[in-house]
């Protein structure tokens, strides 16, 4: 009888598992390269403690966060977590689009030498690399 429970056990353990691990965060499949959304792969989110607040401000070449000094930051989102459907921003499973308010957490990021998409043409004055 004791047998059977942790079979039991397992199986339901097992048949729970590779759900678990496949699941894709909240947003979806991730941002592609050629838009205007700037991203890396998914990476550690240790130090990552700043917050920029602001409006999202889409333009044809990318998008941006105007802070409420009139910085514009490239936030540099991490790919699996956020998707771009061509009008809106999807990330931690809310949708933004220009205009909207956003609140991120993450850190600044000095050197964008190891970001893996910056829009062509793309003016700001700061990037921000967005926790996870």
């Amino acid at each position: 009888m004791g047998t059977r429970r942790v079979v039991v056990v397992l199986a339901a353990g097992l048949l729970w598992l590779p759900t678990a691990c496949t699941a894709l965060p909240p947003g979806g499949t991730g941002v592609t390269a050629g838009g205007p959304v700037a991203f890396v792969a998914e990476r550690a989110d240790e130090g990552m403690d700043a917050l920029l607040t602001g409006s999202v401000d889409v333009s044809d070449a990318c998008l941006t966060i105007v802070d409420e000094l009139g910085q514009r930051w490239l936030p540099v989102f991490q790919r699996p977590r956020t998707t771009w459907d061509g009008e809106g921003l999807t990330y931690g499973g809310e949708r933004y689009t220009d205009g909207s308010r956003i609140s991120l957490g993450g850190g600044g990021l000095a050197d964008l030498a190891d970001v893996d998409h910056v829009p062509e043409g793309c003016a700001f004055d700061e990037a921000f690399l967005v926790a996870p």
